[in-house]
């Protein structure tokens, strides 16, 4: 990570040399991210990119020209680069990566239950009709059902958020819409951040999701408790 002193306060950007992935952080006097923005090493002008979170043009021409010195190693031709570092199906190189609204990261949501969990509960809930008969007709029964029944929904959902982000950064939901959730430095996110995110999920999802909403909107990166912990922002490509 490299930090820098400016005239509109400390400026903060971490290479990720492996995805190629710059993140950039403007810093108030308390040292808290005021703004923030991801973009790509190959295809984005860094001064441009470090000029987005409100930092004077000639400042962010210095700190570009440290940061490329640092790292001149990713200072490859475009084709090189694209060939040495993305995947072989991979036809171009990143578009420079901007922060999903709280709007957006709804609409994922919706779709997801929609398409996976509407359908998926109501076979369910045909199949239990089907075998277990005595539900329907007792009442005491269907009381134990359905919490046994809430609780191996909660289970599914999570297992399936978490096995989704942890390998690919997307659901369902969020593949159509065009978001992924990436590391705070524009890496994959991995098992174990994919776990502690979607633990917290069950805190951000109250209200109808509001508590995650007013954390979201309370962050530079759009972070809900669950991204805070876990250190993961959601993305989408510009």
């Amino acid at each position: 990570m490299h930090s820098f002193p400016t005239s509109v306060g400390t400026v903060e950007v971490v290479v990720h040399e492996a995805s190629r992935i710059v993140s950039i952080s403007r810093l108030n006097a308390e040292g808290r991210p005021v703004a923030s923005t991801i973009c790509d090493w190959d295809t984005t002008d860094l001064a441009t990119a470090i000029t987005g979170v409100k930092v004077p043009f000639s400042e962010a021409r210095e700190i570009a020209d440290d940061v490329k010195a640092a790292h001149s190693s990713l200072e490859l031709p475009p084709v090189q680069a694209q060939q040495t570092h993305y995947p072989l199906h991979t036809q171009q190189p990143r578009r420079m990566l901007e922060t999903a609204g709280v709007g957006i990261r709804f609409v994922a949501l919706l779709l997801d239950a929609i398409i996976v969990f509407f359908p998926l509960g109501f076979v369910y809930g045909f199949l239990t009709a089907v075998t277990h008969p005595e539900v329907v007709t007792s009442t005491s029964t269907n009381s134990s059902f359905n919490a046994k029944e809430t609780l191996l929904f909660a289970m599914i959902g999570f297992g399936y958020y978490v096995f989704a982000e942890g390998f690919y950064g997307q659901t369902v939901g969020k593949r159509i819409v065009g978001i992924r959730v990436v590391d705070e430095d524009g890496g994959q996110v991995g098992l174990g951040a994919a776990v502690v995110r979607n633990l917290l999920r069950f805190v951000d999802g109250l209200f109808f999701y509001l508590v995650g909403a007013l954390f979201a909107f309370s962050s530079p990166r759009g972070q809900r408790l669950g991204d805070r912990a876990a250190h993961t922002v959601v993305v989408r490509r510009a």
